[in-house]
């Protein structure tokens, strides 16, 4: 079952573009592609999808944020404290550009509307398909 819901994933567009790991002292992560792009990313574990989140800063950004967690920072803190549990967290990332290029179709009565679909509509999707839980309900 976990092997389908990475390859769901990966039917979606999303790459693998880097890892988290925990170094003994401090998280730590590397990133190889779309370090400077805003999207939609996701942390798997052993084939499973674990998180799922989107990016309106930089998704290096975001993931140090992951790092480097504020004191009024609850979800990054929570991740964070996950990280350092686990030996290795991947990470996946699909860039807003082809995020948009999904149709999310509006139906009220009769009247039907198709539009491109934005990043939040895009992760309630992720959420609802793979039930990640590491997401809070």
């Amino acid at each position: 079952m976990s092997y389908e819901k990475l390859t769901g994933l990966l039917k979606l567009g999303f790459q693998h573009v880097g890892d988290f790991f925990f170094d003994g002292k401090k998280v730590q992560f590397s990133l190889t592609n779309y370090k400077n792009r805003r999207g939609s990313y996701a942390f798997v574990v052993d084939q499973t999808v674990k998180y799922v989140g989107v990016t309106k800063n930089t998704l290096y950004a975001r993931m140090n944020g992951y790092r480097n967690p504020g004191p009024s920072q609850k979800t990054n803190k929570r991740i964070n404290a996950i990280i350092r549990q686990t030996s290795k967290v991947e990470i996946y990332f699909i860039p807003e550009f082809e995020i948009s290029k999904f149709i999310t179709t509006i139906r009220k009565n009769e009247i039907e509307t198709q539009i491109p679909t934005d990043m939040h509509t895009y992760e309630r999707f992720l959420i609802s398909k793979f039930d990640p839980e590491w997401n809070l309900g």
